[in-house]
């Protein structure tokens, strides 16, 4: 590795370099194509330890290689040095004296979410790049702080919203963005519903010590600050901002309002932050966005000029905690077609009826067949058949079409896409203004359940004097051909249908 100065001289002068090396254009770092990160990690807690050490940055350890960790609490650290098998790593509680002492280049920042801001602000200051867990910030103000930072060090931030690393969710994407299969978007539901506390119990017995007691007031409050709303924003940051995130994704902007009903209303145990919450989100959209997509006169009444104005799409979005029926899904609802993304495992396509039969009447029309105009009369436009019509909506992991998907493997694919960001000078899909759509999105949700009323959400807000990195970018994924497998299963219906008349005759 190339490093023209040390990081602890990096660290004195960071202030003063940071800007004048962007805007040369100077790098002081240069990658040869088998070298690894080196990556430092604050907060070793369940997640630092289980999703990112255990199987992200274990299945990624010839890109990535972990130099050393922080944590406020012992029994994490020590716990996290198991993880990674080297009981010699080097291990601190405050965070800056590992950035002044150890050679990074990069930090993952999985700590309680009220200290997010002031990590990554130092660590961007440090010359490093910094996969943040969700949500990016306590407030939006501190998001915005961080794109701005950004851009003045010339690093970047991948928030850990890992359904972008999803080949089922990119394979969705595509087909809604670059073969329009489900039309026009005009609703979306996600929830995700659990029925237990959610609440951790700390190890049996465990008594902090005097250096732990500096950082650590209340062990079970430290150890289930998702739970309280000083250390936390509750079920909208912890859980909603990942489908809040799919939501604005397939959009492509964020809502222009929201309003929402929540409360604490089970789990009375101490906890101040909500334990079940319902929203409706609402999109304006018109010609010229991301998301808006023309639709078919389907009735004499419909004109062109008022079928193709100006939108709105809604979502229904509830995080519950006292019933797990539906559990976590996404549903994309278009004119055309639905996906619905099951657990991170599965995507479904279901095709409607009518675009069908209009497709087919289109198709007879341009070939000038008789009955071209009676596509109408059709069974399939039996709703009920459209329920049960879907396709699942394959991808394949690997050249040899093999290799099965399971729920770690986009976390596997996040934290491959970091390193090789890194190393191209490219920017993550799950990059500082995605992170920024999705703060805004659960912060102004919970503005509305807590005040009662709709709240009105700016677009200034994702707009900087500067140019920002893309927040809607998704990979094409190769796999089964969606278009052909749903012609193949419409003439396996229409040769069954002729059987049938058949038999009857």
């Amino acid at each position: 590795m190339t490093n023209d100065f040390s990081r602890r001289t990096f660290m004195k002068s960071a202030g003063t370099v940071a800007g004048v090396a962007v805007a040369a254009g100077f790098n002081p770092k240069s990658y040869a194509q088998n070298e690894k990160i080196r990556l430092g990690i604050i907060g070793t807690g369940l997640q630092g330890r289980i999703a990112h050490i255990g199987e992200g940055l274990k299945v990624n350890k010839d890109q990535i290689q972990i130099v050393a960790i922080c944590d406020v609490w012992k029994y994490s650290i020590q716990e996290a040095l198991k993880a990674i098998g080297d009981p010699k790593m080097p291990a601190y509680t405050e965070y800056k004296e590992m950035l002044e002492k150890e050679d990074l280049d990069a930090v993952l920042i999985a700590t309680p979410l009220n200290s997010h801001y002031h990590i990554a602000m130092d660590c961007l200051d440090a010359g490093l790049y910094v996969f943040c867990e969700k949500t990016l910030t306590m407030t939006i103000e501190e998001s915005r702080d961080l794109v701005k930072k950004c851009n003045e060090t010339g690093k970047f931030i991948q928030v850990g919203h890992q359904r972008r690393y999803n080949p089922y969710y990119n394979k969705a994407m595509w087909l809604a963005n670059d073969k329009n299969l489900i039309g026009r978007i005009t609703h979306i539901t996600a929830q995700w519903h659990r029925n237990e506390s959610w609440r951790r119990i700390p190890p049996k017995g465990y008594v902090l010590d005097a250096e732990e007691q500096k950082y650590i007031k209340d062990l079970d409050k430290h150890v289930n600050w998702r739970l309280y709303n000083d250390m936390s924003a509750g079920l909208m940051t912890e859980l909603g901002t990942h489908q809040l995130d799919v939501a604005s994704w397939f959009l492509g902007s964020i809502p222009a309002r929201v309003s929402g009903f929540g409360g604490l209303d089970y789990w009375k145990d101490g906890r101040d932050a909500e334990d079940n919450v319902v929203l409706i989100y609402e999109w304006d959209v018109k010609p010229g966005d991301k998301g808006y997509r023309t639709i078919e006169r389907r009735s004499s009444k419909q004109r062109k000029t008022r079928i193709n104005s100006p939108y709105k799409v809604r979502m229904t979005y509830s995080s519950i905690c006292t019933n797990q029926k539906l559990h976590y899904s996404e549903l994309i609802q278009g004119d055309r077609g639905a996906f619905e993304l099951i657990g991170e495992q599965r995507c479904q396509f279901y095709p409607e009826p009518w675009y069908l039969d209009f497709q087919k009447a289109k198709a007879a029309r341009a070939a000038g067949k008789a009955g071209a105009n009676n596509a109408k009369t059709s069974k399939s436009y039996i709703p009920g058949e459209a329920l049960n019509a879907g396709l699942p909506v394959d991808v394949y992991m690997d050249d040899k079409k093999s290799t099965k998907y399971n729920v770690w493997m986009a976390n596997h694919n996040q934290w491959a896409a970091f390193a090789s960001d890194i190393k191209t000078g490219s920017t993550p899909k799950a990059n500082q203004m995605a992170g920024l759509y999705s703060a805004i999105c659960g912060h102004k949700g919970n503005e509305a359940i807590r005040s009662g009323s709709t709240v009105e959400i700016d677009p200034a807000l994702v707009k900087f004097a500067f140019d920002t990195p893309d927040p809607h970018r998704f990979d094409f994924v190769d796999g089964p051909n969606m278009v052909e497998a749903l012609k193949k299963q419409q003439e396996e219906k229409e040769k069954k249908e002729k059987e049938e008349k058949e038999k009857k005759a």
